[in-house]
């Protein structure tokens, strides 16, 4: 019984070398198509093929991925090149068998007199370590195997012309009977990513490809633009993102917990049977060292090539550092420090514009604690004007969509940092994968001022000088010591403006700690507080900051305790009524086409309508807006004076 193996291969240099040697071994015959490898690989096979005639290989300089096409040729060429062939396997350069030697791979495939198509199925997989892949592969697993995987198909099946070989080479299709699939019988380890540069190089490559092809079909390969879009733009960094590139690779996967479905599986519980590289091969395998990925310039023509053609989900991305990054994504950027200012004086005409700022409709509402402060938020936004807000804990992003919005619709030279690494912790949960691209794509509308750093606080702080954050919201772990160290750690981070948020401090339940914190920390500043929505403490750290001067044409001081009972009454109440579900109104009933006056059912409407303006006047809508009208006409008596 003779068996071959035949591949599709493009600059696989990191790999090429365990995989050609681990098919040499199991297989009479290999044959290699290379799709214009420019890393080394063509080198590389050319010298084995010399070397080894059992090793064929042909070359396709096409641009397009016609994966198919080059594949049913491979497999006529094998019928033709063996008389006495059995089996033809389709293998890519990441995929490997893990039968223990070619002896049990041969008495394995005895067993299967009855069936002419076989399937094994993916094991997807990536290395402990990024880099090349040696002989020995330590890493992890998917925990089941993969519902994709590739073919194999008797002598039979291989030299008709009826049959073929299907594009991404998981099945065959008869010319008549359609879609054939083959018979589950074993899994293959698939390493897709191996390093950060080759799974970039690997995914643009292939997306470039299939555009090249004309008259694209978007359903064929459409899981390399979704692999591209998640990698592109999960803002992962290091090897980090790899567990949920790899699982359930091919498919776009919501899983709560990647790492658990991955863990503590090695690739491969023995080594792969490889032969020995004859030591004429030394010039082969030296053609692979220093490989490198295609270049950054070139992968950016592809990328916007791609993004052209409108298969890349997020436009807004940009070279930076040499990096492709969303422009949303702030990454290793830096922050100066904020320039003294002496900010303008509040007057009663910026109170009450602060005031009515918190009537703003609210734009964007994903689940949160927080949502009953946005009105708050809103009109300190407004009233301060700070030149840069960062909020640490950000999770589903209410708080700080509510501040993009509002420095949009105030149209101030602003700069919001949203700073968190989106896991998750033991008060706010395990975030699912979704938490953080629902951010992200909710962000994307503001890239012109606000971003993110996805990384821990401590990590971020190198990021930012002394005295360059105006107005920073703590809202991360809530322990006394979590909460304790954030302040301990940012506070000299703060400008002369500075003004700090706490979210929780009227939270009592479990080791909330904000609480105890804050009655120490509010004692050596000045400060104003609400107990509504969990409470939220404003601590006011700058000393040149607007909320610590009384008002120019008033005495009314922002701070005070009058001015802090009249804040909890307006806040506390516009808060829950913003933030509350908005009822669904049922629609109206059919008017009939001709309906006839009737005064008293007008009077009767009268009635109805002086009765709810009255409830409204009494509401706290109506006291809010009656409050707010008598300060703006005291402001005007007193400038008229």
């Amino acid at each position: 019984m003779k068996n071959a193996v035949i591949s599709m291969i493009r600059d696989e240099a990191d790999v090429i070398e365990a995989w050609t040697f681990h098919q040499l071994e199991l297989f009479d015959y290999v044959l290699v198509a290379d799709h214009g490898s420019v890393d080394g690989t063509l080198e590389f096979l050319r010298e084995v093929s010399r070397a080894i005639p059992r090793l064929r290989l042909v070359e396709y300089k096409q641009p397009t991925y016609d994966q198919h096409v080059v594949l049913n040729v491979l497999r006529r060429m094998a019928v033709n090149d063996l008389a006495d062939l059995e089996w033809v396997f389709v293998l890519d350069a990441d995929e490997f068998l893990t039968f223990a030697d070619k002896q049990s791979f041969v008495e394995t495939l005895s067993s299967v007199e009855s069936y002419d198509v076989l399937t094994f199925h993916w094991r997807n997989s990536y290395p402990r370590h990024p880099g090349p892949i040696g002989q020995s592969i330590d890493g992890y697993r998917d925990r089941s195997p993969s519902p994709f995987g590739k073919v194999a198909i008797r002598r039979n099946i291989a030299a008709d012309a009826d049959y073929a070989i299907t594009q991404g080479a998981h099945n065959v299709a008869h010319r008549l009977m359609g879609q054939i699939e083959g018979f589950a019988f074993g899994e293959l380890i698939h390493l897709p990513i191996r390093s950060q540069e080759q799974a970039r190089s690997k995914i643009l490559q292939g997306c470039d490809s299939y555009l090249s092809t004309p008259d694209y079909d978007p359903r064929q390969g459409h899981h390399w633009f979704d692999i591209l879009n998640r990698m592109m733009v999960d803002g992962q960094s290091g090897w980090s993102f790899a567990p949920a590139l790899v699982h359930q690779y091919g498919i776009a996967n919501n899983a709560r917990d990647i790492d658990v479905a991955m863990q503590n599986f090695d690739c491969f519980h023995n080594h792969l049977p490889m032969i020995s590289v004859p030591a004429t091969l030394a010039k082969a395998v030296g053609l692979l060292d220093g490989h490198r990925p295609i270049e950054i310039p070139h992968q950016n023509r592809i990328l916007e090539r791609i993004a052209r053609r409108g298969f890349l989900k997020h436009e807004n991305f940009d070279v930076i550092e040499d990096e492709i990054r969303e422009l949303t994504d702030f990454g290793n950027r830096t922050f100066p420090a904020l320039a003294d200012a002496t900010p303008a004086p509040v007057t009663s005409d910026a109170l009450v514009d602060a005031l009515q700022s918190a009537f703003w409709p609210i734009e964007h509402r994903p689940g949160s604690a927080w949502g009953e402060h946005i009105p708050f938020l809103f009109s300190v936004l407004t009233l301060l004007k700070p030149r840069r807000l960062v909020e640490l804990g950000v999770h589903n992003g209410a708080s700080f969509l509510a501040a993009c919005q509002a420095v949009r619709h105030l149209q101030t030279e602003s700069e919001c940092v949203a700073v968190d690494n989106w896991i998750g912790d033991a008060h706010a949960g395990t975030h699912s994968s979704s938490v953080f691209s629902d951010f992200r794509n909710n962000l994307a509308q503001y890239k012109e001022f606000a971003g993110y750093l996805r990384m821990n606080f401590s990590e971020a702080l190198p990021q930012f000088a002394e005295g360059s954050i105006d107005l920073l919201h703590i809202d991360g772990f809530h322990t006394a010591e979590a909460v304790r160290r954030d302040f301990d750690q940012w506070i000299g981070k703060m400008s002369d403006q500075g003004v700090i948020l706490f979210h929780d401090t009227n939270e009592f339940r479990s080791d909330f700690g904000v609480w105890r914190f804050w009655r120490k920390i509010r004692e050596q500043y000045p400060h104003v507080e609400f107990g509504h929505s969990h409470g939220l403490g404003v601590l006011v750290v700058g000393k040149n900051s607007p909320l610590t001067k009384s008002m120019t044409d008033t005495v009314f001081g922002l701070l005070s305790v009058r001015a802090n009972e009249f804040l909890q009454v307006i806040f506390g109440n516009v808060g829950r009524l913003s933030w509350a579900p908005k009822p669904v109104a049922s629609p109206p009933p059919t008017a009939p086409a001709v309906a006839p006056v009737d005064v008293t059912g007008l009077n009767s409407r009268i009635a109805e309508l002086e009765h709810q303006l009255h409830k409204y006047n009494k509401s706290i809508y109506g006291r809010a807006r009656r409050s707010i009208r008598r300060i703006r006409m005291r402001a005007k008596g007193s400038k008229s004076t």
